[in-house]
């Protein structure tokens, strides 16, 4: 890795954009191989006690970085044609995966007790391909860059490491997102407190506030809570990722991060935001209208309660009514006036359905019978007024409605109750503790256009009979 990376630094054709990046992985190189001494020298102890994390820290970190810096400069080199470069770079990049299948297949012996423990397992580590690894970087190389670029989102990326958090940010840069970075949990968490992010890529280790620290304190915070959280671990450990799924994290990448995956779960994470943003819209446009819509129907209740008739108390005649409204609006109606000094008419009505249709159709009834507009009808005649509202309201000139009513006409001089059905339920008539129905036989208004009704009279002779009369609420 260094000789590759100081062959190219002493290339002249290598221009000043790769110089930066060559001195990084070189740096990084000669960083590993200081740990590499320090843990595998002949004057280190294999023996003695250790941090396993630590050692996991000095053997990864270094290698994370060149990994990262030589894929970037491998998709320079391939944007600008620079075949002999791109060779000498993926050279660099297949070396540094080899190393950490190497590295990483002495550190998971760490944990199990039937493989030698410590550096002694990576001393006898005799070079050749190791096991499967978490990191995918040894996978065939594309250049993300070439993908779909994102769609403008805010991410925050809160990692220790400034060399980590430099190659991250690039990366993200270079799909299309807007990208704000902090070194530690803390300024991670101040930063949310104050800005509008679309999702977090949470490296696990930083000082102040760990990335599973910063995680309980999102999925607790209300107005947090959804932020999509993408967790970054060096640690290839089950029970750490599972943690961090169970706290809540959308998903997780393995250091050192291979930019197919990041690109992938980055885009993963902000459609299902995008889904479950527009879900909220949607809910919250619902909401919206269902308000809207609940208020135009109490509106409209509002100005069918005006055209029922207010209660009656004549020395002849008393009426009194009950309105129980409904979740819909429908069709219903009543109503009663006089017809001249001894006639005095009521009626019900109910139109089919519930909903705006049904409710118009009944205000056009209601205020027919009201003002008496019915053509060539006489009102003290209940047969009469149900064959004029059949001509009036045929059912295919009234978006297929149609409507039964009851109909009455009583005369206080001769106590003379006329009445007349058209498919409606009966009035009650209860005179000296019997209750009487009040019905004839008769179609709904508007099925038929020759239809035929009837009506009968009844002689009152009670001082104080009741005549009850019902329709659906509405």
């Amino acid at each position: 890795m260094i000789g590759y990376c100081e062959l190219l630094l002493e290339d002249p054709s290598i221009t000043d954009i790769y110089v930066r990046d060559l001195e990084r992985i070189k740096s990084a190189g000669w960083q590993l191989l200081t740990a590499l001494n320090t843990y595998l020298s002949d004057q280190a102890d294999a023996a003695r006690s250790f941090d396993a994390f630590k050692l996991q820290e000095d053997l990864r970190t270094p290698v994370d970085h060149i990994i990262g810096y030589s894929e970037l400069l491998m998709e320079q080199a391939e944007s600008q044609d620079c075949p002999e470069i791109l060779q000498d770079l993926q050279r660099i990049h297949e070396a540094a995966g080899h190393w950490l299948q190497r590295m990483e297949a002495a550190l998971l012996a760490l944990g199990d007790p039937r493989e030698p423990q410590g550096v002694a397992a990576i001393q006898r580590n005799d070079g050749g391909p190791g096991p499967p690894v978490s990191t995918k970087s040894s996978q065939p190389h594309e250049n993300p860059a070439k993908t779909a670029p994102g769609r403008g989102e805010h991410i925050l990326i809160a990692e220790d490491d400034p060399l980590n958090l430099d190659i991250l940010r690039r990366r993200v840069e270079r799909f299309g997102y807007s990208v704000t970075t902090t070194g530690d949990g803390g300024s991670a968490w101040l930063e949310l407190q104050k800005g509008t992010y679309d999702l977090v890529l949470l490296d696990m280790m930083m000082p102040i506030m760990d990335g599973f620290e910063l995680l309980q304190h999102l999925r607790n915070d209300p107005r947090l809570s959804l932020v999509p959280v993408l967790m970054i671990s060096g640690v290839d450990q089950e029970d750490s990722i599972a943690r961090c799924i169970e706290a809540g994290a959308d998903d997780y990448l393995m250091k050192p991060v291979n930019p197919i995956f990041l690109r992938a779960r980055i885009g993963a994470c902000l459609e299902r935001k995008r889904l479950r943003d527009l879900e909220q819209r949607t809910h919250a446009a619902l909401l919206e209208s269902q308000s809207y819509l609940a208020e135009e129907l109490a509106e409209a209740s509002r100005y069918v309660s005006c055209l029922l008739p207010k209660p009656l108390s004549h020395p002849d005649v008393a009426a009194c009514w009950h309105f129980q409204s409904c979740s819909q609006i429908g069709g219903d109606g009543f109503g009663y006036r006089w017809i001249d000094r001894d006639h005095w008419a009521f009626f019900l009505f109910d139109v089919c359905g519930h909903g705006v249709g049904a409710a118009m159709l009944s205000i056009s009834i209601l205020n027919v019978l009201r003002t008496l507009s019915l053509p060539e009808t006489d009102f003290k005649s209940p047969q009469s007024v149900l064959t004029g509202l059949n001509v009036a309201f045929p059912m295919e000139a009234h978006n297929e409605q149609y409507f039964t009513c009851w109909y009455g006409v009583y005369s206080p001089s001769t106590r003379q109750l006329r009445f007349g059905s058209a498919g409606h339920p009966p009035a009650l008539c209860i005179e000296g503790g019997t209750c009487i129905p009040l019905r004839t036989q008769g179609p709904p208004i508007g099925a038929m256009d020759d239809a035929r009704f009837r009506e009968e009279s009844r002689i009152l002779t009670h001082n104080h009979p009741v005549i009850t009369a019902t329709t659906s609420t509405g």
